[in-house]
C-alpha cells in the first residue's frame, strides 16, 4: 500500500513539475519570438541589436524554449500513460539539459566579468559607425535610440568611468561638424543645463570631463557601466534560477527512475 501511495506521488509531481516546465518553455519561447519580431524592445535593445552575443541571445532562446516544451510534453504523457519508451525519452533529454544548465552556470561566472569588454568592443564600433549619420535609415534610428536613452537614463558615454574615453570625437556626428566642435551631443547635459548658454558650453565642451559630471553639467554616469550593472543583477537572478533548475532536474530524474523500474516490476508480475 506504501508503495503505492509513493510512487502516486512521485507521479504527481513529476506532472506538476512538467506542467511548470510547459509554462515555462512557452514563456522562453515568446520572449524569443518577441525579441526577434517586435520593433520596439526596451531600453537597450534597440542598440544591442547589432550585437552578436544579442542576436544568438535570441535563436537560443527559441531554441531552448522548444526543446523545454518537448521534454515537458514527453514527461506529462509518459508518467499519465506509464509509458516506459517516453519517461527513458524524458530522462535523456533531463541529462542533456542538466548537462547544458551545468554549462551555461559554469560559463555564466567565467564571462561575468568580460561582460563590459565583448559587449563595449561590439558596441563601440557601432557608435563610431552610425552615430550622427542621418543619411541611412539604420544609423539615423540608432542616432536616436543613444539620444533618447542618455536623456532618459541620465548617462553619458559608452566606454565606462574608469576609462575616460570620449567615442564620441570618432563618430560621424563629430566629424561633420565645422570649427570649434562640440565633444558631447546635448542628450549627455544634464537637467536645466541646455537652458543656459554658459552651462550647455560647460556641457558640450568641457575642459574637463570628470569635472563637468562632478557639477551636473554633464550626466554622471556612464551608460555603459548602467548596463554592466543592470547585466549583474540578471546574472545573479539567472544563476540562482539554474540552480534551483538543476536541483529540480535531479530529483525528476530519479523519480522518473524509480517509475520505470515499478511499470517494469509490474509488467513482469503480471506476465508470470
Amino acid at each position: 500500500m506504501s508503495g503505492r501511495v509513493t510512487n502516486s506521488c512521485m507521479k504527481m509531481f513529476l506532472i506538476v513539475v512538467n506542467l511548470l516546465f510547459l509554462l515555462t518553455g512557452i514563456a522562453i519561447l515568446g520572449v524569443g519570438i518577441y525579441l526577434c519580431t517586435s520593433a520596439d524592445l526596451g531600453k537597450y535593445s534597440e542598440l544591442l541589436a547589432g550585437v552578436s552575443l544579442m542576436r544568438s541571445l535570441r535563436y537560443l532562446l527559441i531554441g531552448c524554449g522548444c526543446f523545454t516544451i518537448l521534454i515537458a510534453m514527453c514527461g506529462c504523457v509518459g508518467v499519465c500513460k506509464e509509458n516506459r519508451c517516453l519517461l527513458g525519452v524524458y530522462v535523456i533529454l533531463l541529462f542533456l539539459v542538466l548537462f547544458i544548465n551545468l554549462a551555461a552556470a559554469i560559463m555564466a561566472v567565467v564571462y561575468k566579468g568580460d561582460f563590459k569588454g565583448m559587449v563595449g568592443e561590439q558596441f563601440q564600433d557601432r557608435l563610431k559607425r552610425h552615430y550622427g549619420n542621418l543619411t541611412i535609415k539604420e544609423s539615423k534610428m540608432f542616432t536616436e535610440a543613444i539620444d533618447k536613452l542618455q536623456r532618459n537614463d541620465k548617462c553619458c558615454g559608452w566606454a565606462g568611468l574608469d576609462k575616460q574615453q570620449n567615442f564620441f570625437l570618432s563618430t560621424p556626428w563629430y566629424q561633420q561638424q565645422g570649427s570649434n566642435p562640440a565633444q558631447f551631443p546635448d542628450s549627455c547635459c544634464g537637467s536645466g543645463v541646455l537652458d543656459s548658454p554658459a552651462k550647455k558650453e560647460k556641457c558640450v565642451r568641457p575642459k574637463n570631463e570628470q569635472e563637468a559630471r562632478e557639477g551636473g553639467f554633464i550626466h554622471e554616469h556612464d551608460c555603459l557601466d548602467n548596463l554592466v550593472a543592470m547585466n549583474g543583477v540578471y546574472m545573479r537572478a539567472a544563476l540562482i534560477t539554474v540552480i534551483l533548475a538543476i536541483l529540480l532536474q535531479i530529483l525528476c530524474i530519479i523519480c522518473s527512475v524509480i517509475i520505470c523500474r515499478q511499470i517494469a516490476s509490474g509488467n513482469e508480475s503480471r506476465a508470470v
